[in-house]
């Protein structure tokens, strides 16, 4: 290949212009077959102007590149999920990982090594998937939003807020289907955070499951509990807020012993 090069930079530099300069020209010049299998030739400004200009134009090369992989990254996560969500979603129904495994989240993280929390959105994914129209698929942020309505409401809820929410591009966004999830009355007000889940705003509240109640709880911690108030609080009168700081955090181990049973 440089061969090649070296040839074309031969035959294209007159006797008097031959050397680097011609060279370069000739290289700029150079047909993307000659370009290694597979690589994408570099544009003729990478090679032209100051060191600051043809930085600039890399940069960008590059940047854009890393943005195509990441683009390629999440759909091949979205797509696994989809593949891989409705089968670890009937072991999830069925109790399949019995008696092998402990529980569900025992079996998850030591069969496929996931966390809990990513083993329930593959389930959470499948099951609100089965809801959406045909063609229609929900990313990760579409389940976030979407399974709590599922779990408290049903699959009908969860297809009416997709088909009345604003679509962009033909889908949803997470912000857009959240308003629209709230504007129909499936979403957790701070009565539902409090213990009650409402089913729509013009019929009567119904009581969560246990599990429901536990979330909605932590929910409730973790709103109020932040950062910023403890550092409030401790401003204010350190000795105090670190005797609440430690009371909350024996309340939490002790929440975390009875998970462990």
């Amino acid at each position: 290949m440089a061969s090649k090069l070296l040839q074309k930079a031969a035959a294209a530099a007159s006797p008097a212009g031959a050397g680097k300069a011609g060279l370069t020209k000739a290289a700029d010049r150079a047909d993307p077959a000659d370009t290694p299998t597979g690589l994408v030739p570099l544009p003729r400004a990478a090679r032209e102007g100051t060191a600051a200009e043809r930085l600039a134009v890399l940069e960008e090369i590059i940047g854009k590149a890393q943005d195509n992989a990441e683009l390629t990254v999440r759909q091949a996560r979205e797509r696994f999920n989809r593949e891989a969500g409705p089968a670890l979603a009937l072991i999830h129904d069925d109790e399949l990982w019995s008696p092998t495994y402990k529980n569900f989240v025992d079996y998850v993280e030591r069969r496929w090594g996931y966390s809990s929390t990513h083993g329930y959105l593959l389930v959470a994914t499948a099951k609100v998937q089965t809801a959406l129209p045909e063609g229609a698929n929900a990313n990760t942020g579409h389940v976030q939003v979407l399974a709590p309505v599922l779990r408290h409401n049903g699959l009908g809820a969860v297809t009416e807020a997709w088909t009345k929410s604003e679509k962009k591009n033909g889908q949803p966004t997470a912000a857009t289907l959240k308003t629209a999830v709230e504007t129909l009355g499936y979403g957790k007000s701070k009565k539902a955070i409090q213990g009650e889940v409402l089913s729509r705003t013009d019929q009567p509240p119904t009581t969560p499951s246990s599990l429901g109640q536990l979330e909605n709880a932590v929910a409730l911690a973790k709103r109020h509990v932040t950062r910023n108030l403890v550092k409030k609080a401790l401003e204010e009168n350190a000795e105090e807020a670190r005797r609440v700081a430690q009371d909350f955090a024996s309340w939490a181990a002790l929440v975390t012993q009875a998970a462990m049973k």
